[in-house]
């Protein structure tokens, strides 16, 4: 009877497991995963009910059943944990999920016996159910900001998804080619023979043990419960030390010679209850304990793109060839094999999976040659395995031993800079002699891993690599040579002749070394030199080793004045290392920073303080400018402050409805220029309002989920922002998502009066509000009074000259001889690539914008020439003309709104085509210096740049269709 439920479990499982993928390939991958919980508790349920009927063949059915749901239950936990987490994210939080499987077996197990006693066997299915109805609700939680959208409408056809079977096949191709992963194949054939062979006579043996259902529930839980406690216990204390003593591959050894060795104490005990149920004990335990994080650590050296599907074919085709094989032995064990000779059958199987897992562990070192050789890290570290899996393996060790004398450079080269995490005492003999390499890189490497573990007998080669010729192996030697002198004067003269080496990075690193030496004051004067140096790369880099130094925090808080953001940023996190003291009001100020890297950097120092600085970071949440940092670094390092939090949360919600309710009556205005550049404000506003609530919110709560949340508000497709509003909503009070729901899905109010909203928008507290208001109400007879009222009393000097300038405005900007800062801002907001910046980033470009002004038949710019500036068409026509073998040809009329010759400032390449004013044309033109600091600058003007080339091309490929 064992033999044939073991042939019919492949004979359903096998299907089973194909029709899944094949349902997550058909079907919206995130629903049909979510749904299989509730069929699986479907399932649950149905075997109960088939537990009901007093007929024999209820038992196997419902066995065969059971383990058909227990397969599919790891797709659906597993596939959901793959959905709702990056590649990242699943690196670091796979680990504990399967150390949190290993837990919940052990206290299933514990919690087997009571409820068994409670419900009665026979019930625990139920139990089951509701455990995966509950499953089911977590997933559909967890997923519902990750829905899959289907595109509709595509035109062509999509090459087929592949499916379980090219998997399969894909994956047999790639094992021919591969030495160790055939000898795995092998091994797993006759390891999956070898557990059920002990499973299923370990099953035999407790049911007439424990007749009763219900003492045999008990029992068969507090067995899980234990072996799942050891096996835990085991992957935390032992397995670790043993991967480093022993190796991977040995580890993977070890389980068939333990096979081995229990098959034949069973067998010489005649298939005894103590010796079957210590055999199964062991082989749990160790199985789950630590061969299967040293199993899965052999994938790790095969190449990223095969792996997967190297792992499906060991799965759905070895392992079940391995179940048809068990099925077979126990049917000729049952017509002609006594207990005892099929364990000593089961032995000698156990001796061919040791030879076979033998062959996989010879094949394993050249496998991590190879992996070495292709500069793959992680042949160190197992994947999803609980608590970081894998620390350090003997056999990867040996592999960079070979590797440290590779003929090829490269190869030493990866193999030093592994060495460098290796804390094993056999890799300082490598390190050491990685210093007298021939390449540059290797040395660099080398030194920069001795630095790393300091090896006084490294001393005297370290020294001699400071006059080194290559710039990067004196830089690294000046931080080896201070970490391994156990005499630090000793090295201060070679280390202070580097203070004046032609390479910055030289300086830096030689003064942040010498102040380890003790000649602090000596190290500070050169990092003061270098933090001067009209080179930011160099001002970022001293102003970092003053933060490692612990000097001159005063210095370094100069630096967050730096023109430079980077520099200002380098400032910030240097001051995070200091106490707290007077250099903390530069922090408090570059929480208002105009680069957002800087601001957080800003944040988190603060944050570092802790509750001493509280009570100021609450108080800053009413300034405009540096409230969302100020937030940032409450949330981060003052935990409890809740109620200045809430409140700010709650007045950032006000704001955001007070502003979007003005956005609806001005929008109603239509296409009026200025109307919509106050529109455009307006709006700004509301968004940034609700913005900040909702990250107020989210400094409560679950600031992740908000933080992902508010990327899909981002997005253009409203059914993104609405599942980015699902999530927050589920995560944050109802009270305060709801009403913001309308400030990302906005429709203007028809029966609004824009001229009303505008003139109390001249009252608003934001000045930039005021300007927008009185550029909009220019050359209105019903605002003139309020313009000229506003134009003498404003405290604002743009607002006055915009109030001014409208009040005496007639016929609009072409009276004007020149262009005001807000007409400029009108003009940029026509142009595409513009019209997506935040208002103070348009402002910015307004500022840096120079105004020309081109009679007809001008010459712009002309073909071949360097392209050293990029032009805004604020009117007139401009003609874009190309030199073709038969005479210059137009090629492009550009008016209003466009923008012209961008393309040889972003490529650096001279102009493709020449540039001739038709009519008088007034442009805004900005230099390649000042257009490539915004895009450094402002991340929103780079994206920008990239969806205006993107839908350039996308012209360009329409027209080119068209034409064809």
């Amino acid at each position: 009877k064992a033999g044939k439920a073991l042939l019919n479990i492949s004979a359903v499982t096998f299907p089973a497991t194909l029709g899944v993928a094949a349902a997550l390939g058909r079907f919206d991958r995130r629903r049909a995963l979510v749904a299989l919980a509730l069929v699986l508790a479907v399932g649950a349920v149905a075997v109960r009910v088939l537990l009901a009927i007093p007929a024999g063949w209820v038992y196997p059915t419902t066995w065969l059943s059971m383990m058909v749901l227990w397969i599919v239950q790891g797709t659906f936990s597993w596939g959901v944990a793959g959905m709702v987490h990056d590649t990242r994210q699943a690196k670091r939080l796979f680990p504990l999920y399967g150390a949190g499987l290993i837990l919940g077996g052990a206290l299933g197990g514990v919690a087997t016996g009571p409820l068994a006693a409670w419900l009665h066997a026979e019930n625990l299915v139920l139990v089951w159910a509701g455990a995966l109805v509950a499953a089911y609700l977590v997933a559909g939680a967890a997923t519902g900001g990750r829905r899959v959208r289907r595109a509709h409408h595509v035109h062509g056809r999509r090459p087929p998804e592949t499916g379980l079977l090219e998997a399969l096949r894909d994956g047999a191709r790639f094992i021919r080619r591969s030495p160790l992963l055939r000898w795995m194949s092998a091994a797993m054939v006759v390891l999956a023979l070898l557990s059920f062979a002990v499973s299923l006579p370990f099953a035999t043996a407790v049911t007439a043990r424990f007749p009763e259902a219900d003492r045999l529930a008990a029992f068969l839980g507090v067995f899980q419960g234990v072996t799942y406690a050891v096996a835990l216990a085991l992957s935390l204390l032992v397995a670790n030390r043993l991967f480093a003593r022993v190796g991977v591959a040995t580890v993977v050894l070890t389980f068939p010679l333990l096979y081995a060795v229990g098959f034949a104490g069973a067998a010489a005990f005649a298939g005894g209850f103590g010796p079957l149920v210590g055999l199964r004990f062991v082989q749990l335990a160790w199985m789950y304990g630590a061969w299967q994080m040293a199993w899965q650590a052999l994938f790790n050296v095969v190449p990223p793109e095969h792996r997967d599907r190297a792992r499906t074919f060991m799965d759905g085709a070895a392992m079940q060839a391995g179940i048809v094989l068990a099925g077979a032995l126990l049917l000729l064990a049952q017509q002609t094999l006594t207990l005892r000779q099929l364990f000593l059958v089961a032995a000698a199987c156990a001796v061919l999976a040791a030879v076979a897992a033998a062959g996989a562990r010879r094949a394993y070192a050249g496998a991590v040659g190879e992996a070495l050789r292709a500069g793959w890290p992680e042949v160190f570290v197992a994947e999803e395995e609980p608590f970081g899996g894998i620390a350090w393996d003997r056999g990867a060790l040996a592999a960079l031993e070979r590797g440290a004398s590779d003929p090829d450079p490269g190869t030493r080269r990866v193999a030093m800079e592994m060495l460098a995490g290796v804390p094993l005492p056999e890799a300082a003999a490598l390190r050491v002699a990685g210093l007298s390499d021939p390449d540059a890189a290797v040395r660099a490497a080398a030194v920069a891993a001795v630095a790393r573990f300091p090896d006084p007998s490294a001393l005297p080669r370290a020294l001699d690599l400071l006059s080194d010729p290559d710039p990067v192996v004196r830089a690294e030697a000046a931080a080896a040579v201070s970490a391994c002198s156990r005499a630090p004067g000793d090295v201060a003269g070679p280390l202070g002749r580097l203070l004046e080496d032609p390479d910055a990075r030289v300086r830096v690193r030689a003064a942040v070394a010498l102040a380890r030496t003790g000649e602090v004051d000596r190290a500070v004067a050169a990092l003061r030199r270098s933090g001067a140096s009209p080179e930011a790369e160099e001002r970022a880099a001293a102003v970092r080793a003053l933060g490692l130094v612990g000097e001159e925090a005063a210095t370094v808080a100069e630096r967050l004045r730096d023109a430079d953001p980077a520099v200002r940023r380098a400032a910030a996190e240097a001051l995070a290392g200091f106490p707290a003291g007077p250099a903390d009001e530069g922090l408090f100020d570059a929480l208002g920073d105009p680069a957002p890297a800087v601001r957080e950097a800003a944040a988190t120092a603060l944050a570092r303080r802790g509750a001493p600085v509280a009570g100021r970071l609450g108080a800053l949440l009413s300034d405009e400018r540096r409230a969302e940092a100020a937030l940032l670094a409450l949330a981060d390092g003052a935990a409890g402050e809740r109620e200045p939090i809430e409140q700010y949360a709650a007045g950032q919600r006000h704001a955001a409805l007070r502003y979007h309710a003005a956005w609806r009556r001005v929008a109603a205005r239509g296409r009026d220029p200025r109307a919509a550049l106050l529109a455009y404000a307006v709006r700004s506003k509301a968004l940034a309002h609700a913005r900040r609530a909702l990250v107020a919110e989210g400094a409560l709560g679950d600031r992740s989920a908000v933080e992902m949340a508010l990327e899909g508000l981002a997005s253009r497709d409203p059914g993104q922002r609405a599942n980015a509003l699902e999530m927050i909503e589920a995560v944050a009070a109802p009270g305060v998502v709801r009403p913001l729901a309308a400030v990302w899905d906005p429709e203007p109010d028809p029966a609004g009066d824009g001229l009303a909203a505008a003139l109390e928008m001249l009252e608003d507290p934001d000045p930039w509000i005021r300007a927008c208001a009185a550029q909009a109400l220019a050359g209105g007879d019903g605002a003139r009074a309020a313009l000229a009222a506003l134009a003498e009393r404003d405290p604002d000097r743009l607002v006055r000259e915009t109030a001014a300038r409208a009040a005496r405005e007639e016929d609009g900007m072409r009276t004007l001889s020149t262009l005001s800062l807000m007409e400029r801002m009108m003009a940029l907001r026509q142009v595409p690539l513009f019209r997506e910046l935040a208002p103070g980033d348009l402002r910015r470009v307004a500022e840096a914008a120079v105004e020309h002004l081109y009679p007809h038949g001008t010459l712009l710019a002309e073909s071949g020439e360097p392209g050293d500036a990029m032009h805004v068409v604020v009117s007139g026509e401009v003609r874009v003309v190309a030199e073709e073998p038969g005479g210059p040809t137009e090629i492009a009329r550009r008016g209003p709104g466009y923008i012209v010759g961008e393309m040889a400032i972003l490529s650096d390449q001279p102009r493709m085509a020449s540039l001739v004013a038709d009519g008088d044309v007034r442009t805004l033109s900005l230099d390649r210096a000042r257009f490539q600091r915004i895009l450094r600058d402002r991340p929103d003007a780079a994206l920008a740049v990239v969806r205006e080339l993107c839908d350039r091309l996308r012209q360009a490929h329409a027209q080119a269709r068209a034409a064809s």
